[in-house]
């Protein structure tokens, strides 16, 4: 075998190796561009590395703006019912190396001064080793169910009133 010849190889097989990473890589961009959940992910600094069309347009900001940013930035929340402050789940995941499980109670501040109550997760990613490397958080908008729930407790409670106060009219 000459040193051409091994040369050749080796070229070969790095361009095979860069053609299936890029098939790779646009399999998850289409992944990710096609759920219907906004998925937000971060660095092990919770700095964003990557959001997907529904997370850009439930925050108010472009992947590109985004990108490098603390999550705290992009993605703010407050309680649901007290308008206080809630810490991001991304850092509670980053503490603990453990998943939050989904949170409904949370309001997210978009940054054109849009609400949209939430629910999410984050979930951490780790490289093969097992070492942090980043979070992911899952959410989705729940305004319109959260509408349907405050209707039906608000209805429910009209209706105990009526009971208690003997009214109930059939």
């Amino acid at each position: 075998v000459t040193l051409a010849a091994s040369f050749n190889a080796m070229a070969r097989a790095v361009q095979e190796a860069q053609a299936r990473l890029a098939t790779s890589e646009e399999r998850l961009a289409i992944t990710l561009h096609s759920i219907g959940d906004a998925i937000l992910a971060t660095d092990a600094d919770q700095r964003i590395t990557l959001m997907n069309p529904v997370a850009e347009r439930l925050t108010g900001w472009p992947q590109a703006e985004a990108v490098g940013r603390p999550v705290a930035e992009v993605f703010t929340i407050v309680d649901a019912h007290t308008g206080a402050p809630v810490e991001v789940p991304v850092a509670h995941v980053t503490a603990t190396g453990r998943t939050v499980e989904l949170a409904d109670h949370v309001t997210l501040l978009a940054r054109d001064g849009i609400r949209y109550h939430i629910s999410d997760s984050a979930a951490p990613i780790r490289d093969a080793h097992g070492a942090l490397q980043g979070v992911v958080l899952v959410f989705r908008d729940i305004s319109d169910e959260y509408r349907l729930r405050q209707a039906l407790a608000n209805s429910e409670l009209h209706f105990r009133t009526l009971a208690n106060a003997g009214q109930v009219l059939v």
